[in-house]
């Protein structure tokens, strides 16, 4: 096993910020209008509405993968078509507060696993089929990178766009 790369603190910060992204979406949401939702300012992106929906979707994934680096020897952890999922559990016809309430409770599930995890386990590794070795704590630093990304979409697509009129 490989030495300790985080301190406790940060640890305990991973999972204070995993635990705040479903409220600061659910404030993000509030009173959203469903021309807001389905606006696309960026083709390339996901709008808001089809963003929560993914966020939702991906709650079990991360959770499947954290259980797998902990309770298996060096685990492959597949990737996955991420506009075919949007495509096949039809995001674009999603109600955004009903998936941000899914998606806070998946995050409840998921933050409490990891807060049960000792730190010494948080440098296990698995095998993702996109990047690689990944260790258990670099896969936490990812989940809030990608919370920050999609946070990040929604403020700009609600709010930033009103700021520029």
């Amino acid at each position: 096993m490989r030495e300790t790369i985080i301190p406790e603190r940060v640890r305990i910060y991973a999972i204070q910020a995993m635990t705040g992204t479903p409220k600061v979406l659910a404030r993000l949401l509030h009173d959203i209008r469903a021309s807001e939702a389905d606006g696309r300012p960026d083709p390339a992106r996901f709008t808001i509405r089809e963003a929560v929906a993914h966020l939702a979707d991906w709650e079990p994934i991360w959770l499947g993968r954290f259980r797998a680096i902990i309770e298996e020897d060096r685990p492959f952890l597949p990737g996955y078509d991420e506009g075919q999922f949007a495509v096949d559990r039809n995001y674009a016809d999603s109600d955004p507060v009903e998936q941000a309430m899914r998606f806070a409770e998946g995050r409840a599930a998921l933050a409490s696993y990891v807060a049960n995890v000792p730190l010494e386990d948080w440098n296990r590794v698995g095998f993702h089929g996109e990047m690689g070795e990944i260790t258990f704590g670099s896969l936490v630093t990812l989940l809030l990178a990608h919370d920050g990304y999609h946070l990040k979409q929604v403020v700009e697509f609600r709010y930033e766009s009103i700021e520029m009129r």
